[in-house]
């Protein structure tokens, strides 16, 4: 099964929206957030929101099944999908207490809507030990976070080649969540 770390494994799709229904989404949440004062510009897409799992290492690398949330923008009739690429963002989470507290179990939410909405496609990681991974999640540990991103990034990129909806850019923007550690893409 472990071919290689960062193979996608499998999809599932665990929401989507048009742009009206993704604008009214985002107005919605907004509202009760924030004042009058805030304001964003209009979402220009809809989103699919999927639910994956890939392939990992720990720690010690040992090979790992992880899972996350990817969301990518949506074009609908009377547009066409046409040449665009869209740029990824991976947004690093804090820690969460709940093995299910994560957007792959728990579905869409806010930052993944007005993202896609705006054109990137909005990836999440889990982390090991939480989402569908076994065993514990390694709290406050730099490096197997920074595996769980870059390997994600990896099945993305898989994603990407299985689907003819949507195509990625160069442009990666990392953004949340920061232990000070890295991990290479090698």
């Amino acid at each position: 099964c472990f071919a290689a770390r960062g193979d996608l494994i499998s999809i599932q799709v665990l929401d989507t929206r048009n742009i009206t229904n993704n604008q009214a989404f985002v107005d919605n949440e907004l509202s009760q957030i924030v004042s009058d004062q805030f304001s964003l510009e209009s979402v220009q897409y809809g989103f699919w929101l999927y639910k994956i799992t890939y392939e990992t290492i720990d720690i010690h690398g040992n090979p790992h099944i992880a899972s996350g949330s990817v969301s990518i923008p949506r074009v609908d009739w009377p547009q066409l999908p046409g040449e665009e690429a869209f740029p990824i963002l991976s947004y690093q989470h804090g820690t969460v207490i709940e093995k299910s507290s994560v957007t792959s179990s728990n579905g869409e939410w806010i930052l993944n809507a007005i993202l896609t909405g705006s054109g990137y496609v909005y990836v999440e990681p889990d982390y090991l030990g939480l989402g569908e991974s076994e065993g514990r999640h390694p709290y406050q540990l730099a490096e197997p976070y920074g595996t769980s991103v870059v390997d994600m990034l990896r099945a993305t990129r898989q994603l990407d080649t299985q689907r003819d909806d949507f195509k990625l850019n160069n442009q990666l923007f990392l953004a949340g969540y920061s232990e000070g550690g890295y991990a290479t893409m090698a």
